[in-house]
């Protein structure tokens, strides 16, 4: 997907920003405003008229550096990375109830559409529970948000052999909290076929991460591209 040059999206509902920004993680509205600056801001797109094609595309508003543009629209993409990142650090230091586990889920999800600009405290999370023996609700949570939000090999590794132990494919990927030479066991109910068909197939997204993260999508060519076809 293709950023749009003059960051329409992020100029024109920054409105969703300035919300988000008053309103605590505490608050019974904070879900339902973190989905919104997902959904309208990070991930909206814009139609625009190929110059080439004379086509009708839809460009997005934040490319797989976590960049934008415009100076403007990368300081509103600065703004809600910041934002995650104190409701993050506050989250943790709170008493951990299943509420507030909840939030923390929703935060480190809707923050990996930041991709590269997601908060450093959120990272480094992320890489905590994939080398920890969490539960798989949380884990499976930080495997998307990982495959948008990293940035080198290692990590990738990291991501990957943690998928691989779950989905009882190759047992032997290290991981640090798990028993390696336990062998792979065979589903045993339809329940277990699906959650391994779950698996692979984040494998697959996480796989196309990497194809687009090391080829086209690299921001500066993305950039060359949306300039030629629109200007």
């Amino acid at each position: 997907m293709i950023v749009d040059p003059e960051d329409y999206v992020l100029l024109s509902r920054e409105i969703w920003v300035n919300t988000f920004e008053r309103t605590p993680f505490d608050s019974r509205d904070y879900i339902q405003v973190l989905d919104g600056v997902k959904n309208n801001v990070l991930t909206g797109t814009t139609p625009k008229l190929g110059r080439i094609s004379g086509r009708q595309l839809y460009v997005g508003s934040i490319d797989q550096d976590g960049q934008a543009c415009t100076r403007a629209g990368n300081e509103i993409i600065h703004r809600i990375a910041s934002k995650c990142e104190r409701d993050f650090q506050q989250l943790q230091s709170s008493r951990q109830t299943p509420y507030v586990k909840g939030i923390i889920k929703k935060v480190i999800s809707r923050a990996g559409w930041l991709y590269k600009a997601t908060p450093p405290n959120i990272i480094s999370h992320i890489r905590k529970v994939l080398t920890s023996d969490a539960p798989a609700g949380l884990w499976r949570s930080v495997v998307e948000a990982g495959g948008r939000a990293f940035g080198n090999v290692d990590d990738f590794r990291t991501l990957f052999a943690r998928l691989l132990i779950e989905a009882k494919i190759m047992s032997w990927v290290p991981v640090n909290s798990r028993n390696t030479q336990e062998g792979p066991s065979a589903a045993s109910s339809c329940s277990e076929v699906m959650a391994t068909k779950d698996l692979m197939i984040a494998v697959w997204r996480s796989c196309w991460l990497i194809v687009l993260w090391e080829g086209f999508c690299r921001s500066s060519r993305r950039r060359i591209l949306a300039e030629f076809i629109f200007k």
